[in-house]
C-alpha cells in the first residue's frame, strides 16, 4: 500500500508514525519546501527544475514539471493550444487568475494595469474571493471585461486567452502545458523559488503589483518567445508518471533478456559509464549472460515503469556479508530521475531478500552522476586500488 501525503505541518516523525501501525507501508510525499525531514521512500516536487543537492535527502524523487499532477482536460486540449500560440496573431483576451482566494488582492491590480490597453479580460476566481466586490465595480464600465466565479473548465478558458497575469504555485504547470504566457507575481511565501525557476526558463516573466503595468508592456512583445518556453516544461502527463513510478518494480532477468541487455550495454552512454568503455561482442555476452543467469548468489533485476523496461541493476554476493552492484538505465527516453528509484527499491529489496551488510559500488571518476547519486543515497567513498575509479560503501543492515 501507498501512502500520500501533502502537508507542510508534517515530517518523518509523523511518518514514522504511520508506518510503524502498517508493515510493509510505502510513501509518497508533495512537498516543494525541503526544509524537514520527510522520511517518504518518494518525493514529488515539480517546481525542482535544478540539479542541485537538496537539504534533506530523499531516497527517490519524482522531479520537475514532468511530474506536475494535473488533470486530463489540460493534455487533451494541449495541442490546440500549441496551435494557437504559433499563429503569431496580435494579443486580444489577457486571462487573470489570482487564485481561488485572492487574499493578495492580485485580480485588482492586474486589472487597473490593463486600463486603455484596449485588451478583453476575464477574472476567474472563487466565490468565496475577497476581491469580488472590487473586482465587479473594476469591471462594470468595460463591456468586453467578465468575471468567472469557480469555472470547472480552466483548460478551455486558458486555450482561448493570449496571456495570463496569475498567481505562482501548482496552476503554473497548467499554464505551462497549454504554452499560454504569464506575468506571475507571488501570493505566498512558498511560491517564490518556483516563480525564480521558472521564470530563470524563459517560461514566465515575474512582477509585482506595483509594476504589472510596465511587465505587461514589455511582455506584450515577447508572447511566442515566452509561451514557447513555457510548453517545453510540462506536457501535462504527469499524474500518469507518477503512477507508473508508484507502481514500478524490479522483476527477475531471465533468458529471454539476453538480447536487451546486450543492446543496453553497447549504447554509447552506458559505455561511457562503464569501467569497461570497449564495445561488447555477442559472443562474450552470450557466455557471460549464461554463466550468471544461473548465479544464486546476486540479485539481478530489469526495472520498469508503467510496463517499460528502463535499466537494469546487479548485486553480487562477495562473501562476509559484502555485496557488489552494478546497473545502468538503458531506455534512451527514461523518465527523469529512474535510476534513483530503480536504486532505492533495490536497497529496499537486498533489505528483505539477502543478507548483505555491506554494499559497495565501483564507480568512474569522471562519472558525475554517479558519483551524485551515490552521495544521495548514503554512499561514502572509501580507498580505491584503481587509477580512475572511485570506491563507495554504504552499511544497509539499518
Amino acid at each position: 500500500d501507498w501512502l500520500i501525503w501533502d502537508h507542510y505541518g508534517l515530517d518523518a516523525r509523523w511518518v514514522q508514525k504511520q508506518r510503524d501501525a502498517k508493515a510493509g507501508l510505502r510513501v509518497l510525499a508533495l512537498d516543494d519546501l525541503d526544509d524537514r525531514f520527510l522520511g517518504s521512500d518518494l518525493v514529488l516536487d515539480p517546481a525542482r527544475l535544478g540539479s542541485s543537492a537538496r537539504v534533506h535527502p530523499v531516497p527517490a524523487s519524482l522531479d520537475g514539471p514532468d511530474f506536475a499532477l494535473l488533470r486530463p482536460e489540460f493534455a487533451a486540449l494541449r495541442p490546440a493550444a500549441l496551435a494557437r500560440r504559433g499563429r503569431g496573431t496580435p494579443p486580444q483576451r489577457v486571462l487573470i487568475a489570482p487564485g481561488f482566494m485572492d487574499a493578495a488582492g492580485l485580480a485588482p491590480a492586474a486589472l487597473r494595469a490593463l486600463e486603455g490597453t484596449g485588451l478583453e479580460a476575464e477574472v476567474v476566481m472563487g466565490s468565496a474571493s475577497q476581491s469580488v466586490s472590487e473586482v465587479q465595480a473594476l469591471i462594470a464600465p468595460h463591456e468586453d471585461w467578465t468575471l468567472t466565479l469557480d469555472a470547472p473548465d480552466m483548460a478551455q478558458r486558458m486555450l482561448d486567452a493570449d496571456l495570463c497575469i496569475g498567481a505562482g504555485g501548482g496552476t503554473s504547470w497548467e499554464r505551462c502545458c497549454m504554452g499560454l504566457p504569464s506575468i506571475v507575481v507571488a501570493v505566498a511565501e512558498n511560491q517564490k523559488a518556483g516563480i525564480i525557476a521558472l521564470e530563470a526558463a524563459g517560461a514566465v516573466v515575474s512582477a509585482t503589483h506595483n509594476t504589472l503595468r510596465e511587465t505587461l508592456e514589455q511582455v506584450l512583445e515577447r508572447l511566442q518567445e515566452i509561451a514557447k518556453q513555457a510548453a517545453k516544461l510540462c506536457d501535462g502527463r504527469g499524474a500518469s508518471l507518477a503512477v507508473d513510478a508508484l507502481e514500478a518494480r524490479l522483476r527477475p532477468v531471465s533468458h529471454d533478456d539476453a538480447q536487451l541487455l546486450y543492446d543496453w550495454r553497447n549504447q554509447p552512454h552506458v559505455r561511457a559509464a562503464s569501467l569497461t568503455q570497449d564495445p561488447l561482442t555477442m559472443e562474450k555476452h552470450s557466455a557471460w549472460f549464461a554463466k550468471n543467469i544461473v548465479n544464486d548468489l546476486s540479485l539481478w533485476r530489469i526495472y520498469q515503469e508503467g510496463g517499460r523496461d528502463l535499466g537494469v541493476v546487479r548485486a553480487s554476493d562477495q562473501g562476509s556479508g559484502q555485496w557488489q552492484w552494478s546497473f545502468s538505465i538503458g531506455a534512451k527516453d527514461a523518465t527523469r530521475g529512474a535510476g534513483g528509484r530503480m536504486l532505492a527499491m533495490t536497497l529496499a529489496a537486498l533489505r528483505r531478500e539477502t543478507t548483505v551488510q555491506l554494499l559497495q559500488a565501483e564507480v568512474r571518476a569522471d562519472n558525475a552522476a554517479s558519483i551524485k547519486l551515490h552521495q544521495r543515497l548514503g554512499f561514502a567513498q572509501t580507498a580505491s586500488k584503481t587509477v580512475g575509479v572511485l570506491v563507495f560503501q554504504r552499511q544497509i543492515c539499518d
